[in-house]
């Protein structure tokens, strides 16, 4: 009797843990889903963000996240530089700015919806303004050298900084602010209005 009870508990805890094992190993639905949230400002500029499901982010508390992140940024000098336009944006536009979740499914079509609503949107979308220069345009890229360049990833985008020379040396002189280094390496400044891509 009790050789059979212990058979029993046996193949009980061995089958639960291999398919506790199995549901470790297996990804959680929400962290091949995202949200894209469209915020609009009084000027009439709007930004796409694109977040992962898995944070449950309510269009309020996405807005609480980018005025948390001027506030965190603020008080950490080697951080300073990581506050987006979008973020600043945010901070000083806080009592009107409207924001709302356009789409809820798997990450790769949120990622071409957000890219089609920023090329159909064109310069009134920051998404846009942050990504390419007025006369470049949101299709034409940038390309870098990885060895001259740093990137930095923020709560809602990518900012990059250059080593000067280089920068000078390829035409992107009027893109750089001097006053904006890498918080790690100060020798490399800050790009801005460009679309990069690091080779």
């Amino acid at each position: 009797m009790f050789g059979n009870l212990r058979k029993l508990l046996y193949i009980y805890y061995v089958i639960n843990d291999k398919d506790m094992k199995r549901f470790e190993k297996a990804p959680k639905s929400s962290e091949r889903l995202s949200y894209v949230y469209r915020t609009e400002f009084e000027d009439g500029s709007i930004h796409f963000g694109r977040v992962n499901a898995s944070k449950h982010y309510t269009p309020k508390a996405y807005i609480s996240n980018a005025l948390s992140a001027v506030k965190h940024n603020a008080n950490n000098p080697l951080r300073v530089c990581m506050t987006t336009e979008f973020e600043y944006k945010v901070a000083n536009e806080i009592d009107s700015v409207k924001c709302e979740i356009i789409f809820a499914g798997p990450t790769d079509e949120a990622k071409k919806l957000r890219n089609e609503e920023v090329a159909r949107l064109g310069i009134m979308c920051m998404n846009a303004r942050s990504a390419g220069s007025d006369s470049l345009g949101i299709d034409n890229i940038v390309t870098i050298s990885k060895e001259f360049s740093k990137a930095l990833k923020s709560a809602n985008e990518i900012l990059y900084f250059i080593d000067p020379r280089y920068g000078r040396s390829i035409g992107l002189a009027d893109k750089m602010i001097s006053n904006v280094k890498h918080p790690l390496y100060p020798n490399f400044i800050k790009l801005a209005c460009i679309q990069v891509e690091r080779v």
